[in-house]
């Protein structure tokens, strides 16, 4: 967790000096660790304040005390900006100190000021973090609410001779509007976005039959949604069944328009549908998106309905150029195009939930697909595809109790790159539990790879060559290349556990030796253009770090991947020399 205190600092805790990091966790995990037993798992990010850091704190930052519209200050390699609206105390003391809100023109600057310092913005240290100072007593005058925008009052004893004005354009959510216009525009956010958190569909209904669902909307944007924007719910006129009108307006009196202007950024919306079921007996996807001022935006929230008998399984049977994932659930196909020929892939099933694809050579992979089991979290189910080539691919992935079809196409000549999708795939089981998050322990962490990848393929070496393999570290192409990496995972850096699939392929894992992460190839192209080539590729949008080091030359080829970032595929053909 991350700690703001203002109050600790003299007089209130009198032994700051001595407090350490290891103090105050110790006394909030022993307050609150039976009741939040993964609160503390990552320990404790300390904000400190410029005035009495402590010592040890992460970062720092102003607060109450100076009187700029902007400042920032930099603590621990890290750049914190305090913004304030205004100040005024000089009703309560004498002289006091006054910072004139001037019809919030200044507060404005500050905005224009933190977008500057941002990054992105310019400036050799950029701000990542913001603070708004907002000490609501009136008689303080730091205040970000909604006020009278009248004249202000001024008690007889103040007698400072000064005067000011809320706000330039008579408007009460001055500050209010101001800050969520500045917000979003230093954190990048879209202005009109969405995201689905719930609902409660049915999956099968009689023909004919009364249809009533809720459906359970975010903003995540910045703009506020109400009726004079038109935004709505709209079911996709290209649906084969409609409910209803297919559009559902937003409710001014639900969202309290009148006194906030509409559904805020981070507030939810519940939209209800209702309708008829259609008379035709058979199976219908029900799609969903958010609308407004002229488009739609957002998250599609895709709903299978079955009217009428609910469908059996369809089949899916493996062979050379189909596999199955998740018990049989989805099928996956695909082709490839090399030399002006279309041909299919040869797929093959990993684990339960992941298989790959090769044309050609059984020892080169080219394509990686992951599907995973997300109900429990969403009500659908999640995948993820991958490659290590940058030729033309086609693969379809097809769930085979709804009939849906996901498709992704690489074109020639293009690092094939990862891409997921974890609300497409509808299907779940009606009665699937919530998920419970168990608590990741650092055994988790530092399983060793099973017997069941364990000499998954035998490893040679060549003359020269200094790899040894290990559970986190993979040797490819005789041995002259070593194959290691990390990931982060809730705040922790652990090592991927390595195996080898073919002589020069091999993917990693962590935590769950049957959700492969990352994969990476490297092909003797020395015949071609004198070099070693190296294909880099994964199936997670997690932090990753990846190194492939050629044991005889030394040079290292690394790949960094940020977090919440789908995996890019990386190659090189020119970097890796020590061609024989």
């Amino acid at each position: 967790p991350a700690l703001d205190n203002w109050v600790m600092q003299p007089p209130w805790v009198l032994n700051l000096g001595q407090l350490s990091r290891a103090d105050v966790l110790g006394r909030l995990r022993q307050a609150f660790g039976d009741s939040h037993p993964d609160l503390f798992r990552q320990g404790l990010y300390m904000i400190g304040t410029t005035t009495e850091l402590p010592a040890w704190a992460d970062e720092s930052v102003i607060q109450f005390s100076n009187n700029l519209y902007f400042s920032a200050f930099t603590h621990n390699g890290v750049r914190a900006a305090t913004m304030k609206g205004g100040y005024w105390d000089q009703n309560i003391r004498d002289p006091g100190d006054f910072l004139a809100r001037n019809g919030g023109a200044p507060y404005v600057t500050a905005w224009d000021d933190l977008a500057a310092a941002a990054p992105g913005g310019g400036g050799e240290l950029p701000i990542r973090h913001a603070y708004i100072e907002s000490w609501n007593e009136y008689d303080e005058g730091t205040g970000i609410y909604s006020a009278n925008t009248g004249d202000p009052v001024i008690a007889p004893a103040n007698t400072s001779g000064n005067d000011d004005t809320w706000s330039s354009r008579n408007n009460p959510r001055e500050y209010i509007d101001t800050t969520a216009a500045g917000a979003a525009r230093f954190r990048g956010d879209a202005v009109r976005d969405a995201e689905f958190l719930w609902d409660d569909a049915p999956q099968q209904v009689d023909p004919g039959a009364p249809l009533r669902l809720q459906i359970l909307v975010r903003n995540t944007g910045s703009a506020e949604w109400n009726e004079a924007g038109g935004y709505r719910l709209d079911q996709l006129a290209t649906d084969t069944f409609v409910i209803g009108s297919g559009r559902h307006d937003v409710d001014d009196v639900a969202v309290e328009t009148a006194k906030y202007g509409g559904a805020f950024r981070g507030r939810p919306v519940l939209f209800e549908v209702n309708g008829t079921a259609p008379q035709a007996e058979g199976n219908y996807l029900l799609n969903f998106r958010m609308a407004g001022e002229g488009e739609r935006f957002g998250d599609t929230l895709t709903l299978p309905l079955t009217v009428g008998d609910p469908p059996q399984v369809g089949p899916c049977t493996a062979n050379a150029t189909t596999m199955c994932l998740e018990n049989d659930r989805f099928e996956v196909t695909g082709t490839v195009v090399a030399q002006g020929n279309t041909v299919p892939l040869q797929m093959v099933a990993l684990t339960p939930d992941t298989g790959f694809g090769w044309f050609l050579n059984d020892q080169n992979l080219e394509i990686f697909v992951k599907v995973l089991d997300g109900c429990a979290i969403n009500r659908k189910f999640w995948v993820f595809l991958g490659g290590l080539t940058n030729l033309q691919v086609e693969l379809q992935v097809r769930n085979t109790i709804t009939g849906q079809v996901f498709t992704k196409t690489n074109p020639p000549r293009t690092n094939f790159q990862t891409e997921s999708d974890t609300s497409f795939f509808d299907g779940c089981p009606a009665n699937r539990g919530e998920v419970t998050e168990g608590s990741v322990t650092a055994e988790d962490f530092t399983r060793s790879a099973t017997s069941e990848w364990a000499g998954l393929r035998g490893e040679s070496q060549v003359a020269g060559a200094n790899c040894t393999a290990n559970a986190t570290t993979r040797c490819l192409e005789n041995g002259r290349f070593a194959v290691s990496g990390s990931v982060v995972a809730q705040g922790n850096t652990v090592p991927l556990q390595m195996v080898g699939l073919t002589p020069d392929t091999g993917f990693g894992w962590f935590l769950n030796d049957q959700n492969l992460e990352v994969f990476v190839k490297v092909l003797d192209g020395c015949a071609i253009n004198d070099r070693f080539w190296v294909f880099l590729g994964g199936l997670t949008n997690l932090e990753v770090d990846l190194e492939v080091t050629n044991t005889i030359t030394g040079q290292v080829f690394n790949k960094k991947n940020p977090a919440r970032t789908n995996f890019l595929t990386e190659s090189n053909t020119s970097f890796f020399e020590g061609c024989p």
